[in-house]
């Protein structure tokens, strides 16, 4: 009897519900992220770039 009583940690929804992400239908949420994302992507992209110039440098000298 007591076995048929205990619960289940990891299958409670409180649980579930903390390990999900919740979506954000909102345009502007959607927008900012997406900004963020590029610029990110942006400044990674200018260091690799101007990296990358002195490595062809290197390798074909």
């Amino acid at each position: 009897m007591i076995r048929e009583m205990t619960v289940v940690k990891n299958t409670t929804s409180m649980t579930v519900r903390k390990l999900k992400s919740a979506e954000d239908k909102r345009t502007v949420a959607k927008v900012s992220g997406t900004v963020a994302i590029c610029m990110m992507a942006g400044t990674f992209l200018i260091i690799f770039l101007s990296d990358f110039s002195r490595i062809l440098r290197t390798v074909f000298n």
